[in-house]
């Protein structure tokens, strides 16, 4: 790992990349998605920008920040293994999660379980599920959250120590990615599901939760990135990644035979 003011480091081939700009930038992306969401509600003409909609760019964006969570969380791993640090599984655990919940973005997995298991516990407690309207037999779909609590309990026990001994600011971080994370992912999608239980899915609030949820998901997503960026270039002292080639190796031969 080097800086770019280190000897030997190619300033002119190098991107240097700060924590401050990308995380700006990803906040802002957020903005501009949730404000078009809305206004296509408004509109009605397109899925292709509304939040929560599969095949959209809100959809792909939220799998796409948490793939780069995912990689990030691998290159810590990695360096921590390379250090015999005593967490380096946590983080290679917590990587993987993170690529699990970006595949799950797209593919939708929890919404699926959720409907396996809403149908099961629906048929235990209603003898007739034909006599429910639509959307109350609909709301069963949100019983992944049942599933999820005791889950992200277990979580937070296997990680407590670890998030423990994270420098302080970073662990501020990664407390505040989560509650906003979960605020949406957990709080909003309950209160959603209650509201589509209701009214249907084609009410103005059942919009303004939904579109609310995803954006604090992406929210909290985002400050977890910045976490990260932050414990890169604070506490790895920066990182740098080698892409090399048949020159890089046969410039470092000559470098070697010259010494």
């Amino acid at each position: 790992m080097r800086r770019a003011s280190d000897e030997g480091f190619d300033q002119v081939n190098s991107v240097l990349l700060r924590p401050q700009q990308i995380t700006r930038l990803l906040f802002v992306v957020v903005a501009v998605l949730t404000g078009l969401s809305l206004i296509e509600s408004l509109v009605g003409r397109t899925s292709i920008l509304k939040m929560g909609s599969e095949s959209s760019l809100p959809t792909w964006y939220a799998a796409s920040i948490l793939l780069l969570s995912a990689i990030l969380l691998s290159l810590i791993a990695r360096a921590k293994q390379r250090q015999h640090d005593t967490y380096a599984k946590h983080w290679t655990v917590l990587s993987l999660i993170f690529y699990v919940l970006s595949i799950d973005e797209i593919a939708k997995i929890h919404e699926r379980m959720g409907a396996v298991v809403g149908q099961n516990i629906a048929q235990w407690l209603v003898s007739d599920l034909e006599s429910l309207a639509p959307t109350q037999r609909e709301v069963f779909n949100y019983a992944w959250v049942i599933v999820a609590i005791p889950l992200l309990i277990l979580f937070f026990l296997a990680y407590l120590r670890f998030v423990t001994r994270l420098p302080p600011q970073v662990r501020t971080l990664f407390i505040m990615a989560a509650i906003i994370f979960l605020s949406g992912a957990v709080g909003l999608e309950t209160l959603s599901g209650y509201q589509h239980y209701l009214n249907g899915d084609q009410t103005w609030t059942y919009t303004l939760l939904t579109t609310l949820e995803e954006a604090l998901e992406k929210i909290g997503t985002v400050v977890f990135i910045h976490a990260l960026l932050l414990y890169i270039s604070t506490y790895l002292d920066g990182m740098q990644i080698v892409l090399e080639g048949k020159s890089s190796v046969a410039k470092k031969r000559s470098r070697a035979i010259s010494r």
